[in-house]
């Protein structure tokens, strides 16, 4: 594409997935068997949503030799997809599958790419070639995935990080299959979610490069408490410590803490805000067949929910929601609402938010 103002869309019939969507695809062909495909979506805006997106998928013949390269690059626009395999191998053979994704900025049209993964993105997934490699290059824009896997075996998986945003809710990389190489440049943000429960380090890489200052993006944090280190990146070789700046969610402190000895740049906090407490009723009385209700702790203009029922063992699944509303700015309410039967001797609320 070379012109601003075009536009492509990927979707399946009636606006669903389109299953399978395969650039530089080798897996029919048999023999000695090499190929090339590319999809160049650089200059115009691509909306796509995919179930499961394939670059570079090696031959599956059992005999012969061969590689398969995919490419994709874009600029503008979204491409979401439930899990994408960059460098492919089957289970049968030895062929090589080579995958490249660059997600990049189109400055003309003032715009990022996003490559939206809610599964596994999944860099150089191999059998039993340690050629196989997946490399993901992101020139601007954002990437967002559920967890990166790292190829096994040998096979290469390399995050290039040159501009823009990487967001990775779970992991990414392993102890027994860790990324080859993840590059950091100046400028470019890393989000992260740290669970204090689950007892995993969020980046497990071979080597971590550095040029000037990544910041550390925690997204959400869950499970946590104060003065316990929790790991977020694992390396080998160069100590990225100094080239990363924290920022954490509104309510938290805490800072980054280097342990070379061990490879490992953790997360140690200081102040931990409070849960939220759940909204409750401050008053409740009956005016004839008037229900006069007041709660507090609510979220400032947020929705609640006022279910009932007559039946207290009922697990709160099977109450009854009698009515919609939302909290003042403050987070209170006060209600009062024509809903009461005399011919129903007692009636249990509760309100959800």
């Amino acid at each position: 594409m070379c012109s601003s103002d075009l536009s492509v869309t990927f979707k399946g019939f009636s606006s669903t997935l389109v299953s399978i969507f395969d650039i530089g695809d080798g897996l029919g062909n048999t023999g000695t068997t090499s190929g090339t495909g590319t999809l160049d979506l650089t200059g115009g805006f691509v909306t796509a949503a995919v179930g499961t997106m394939n670059i570079g998928s090696a031959s599956s013949g059992a005999t012969g030799t061969g590689t398969t390269t995919g490419n994709l690059l874009f600029d503008a626009g979204t491409i979401t997809a439930n899990t994408v395999n960059v460098g492919f191998e089957p289970a049968t053979g030895t062929k090589v599958g080579v995958g490249t994704v660059s997600v990049n900025t189109n400055t003309t049209l003032g715009a990022g790419a996003n490559l939206v993964v809610n599964g596994n993105l999944n860099l150089g997934v191999n059998i039993n070639s340690a050629t196989t490699s997946g490399t993901l290059n992101i020139n601007g824009g954002t990437v967002q995935a559920g967890s990166i896997v790292a190829g096994a075996n040998g096979a290469t998986s390399t995050i290039n990080l040159n501009a823009g945003t990487l967001s990775v809710t779970g992991t990414a990389g392993t102890t027994a299959a860790p990324l080859t190489t993840l590059s950091l440049s100046d400028g470019t943000t890393l989000q992260l979610t740290v669970n204090g429960g689950a007892n995993v380090t969020n980046i497990v890489a071979s080597g971590v490069t550095t040029s000037g200052t990544t910041t550390l993006k925690i997204g959400s944090l869950t499970s946590v408490v104060t003065n316990v280190t929790y790991p977020l990146i694992s390396y080998t070789g160069t100590d990225p410590y100094t080239s990363l700046s924290l920022v954490l969610p509104s309510g938290y402190t805490g800072s980054l803490v280097d342990n070379s000895g061990s490879g490992i740049v953790g997360l140690k906090l200081t102040v931990v805000p409070a849960p939220p407490q759940p909204a409750r009723f401050t008053g409740i009385s009956v005016s004839g067949t008037t229900l006069n209700l007041s709660a507090t702790n609510g979220v400032s203009g947020g929705r609640y929910v006022l279910l009932g029922t007559t039946n207290l063992a009922k697990p709160l699944s099977q109450w009854t929601p009698i009515l919609t509303n939302t909290f003042n700015g403050s987070g209170h309410l006060n209600l009062s609402t024509n809903i009461v039967s005399p011919a129903v001797p007692q009636q249990f609320y509760i309100i959800l938010q």
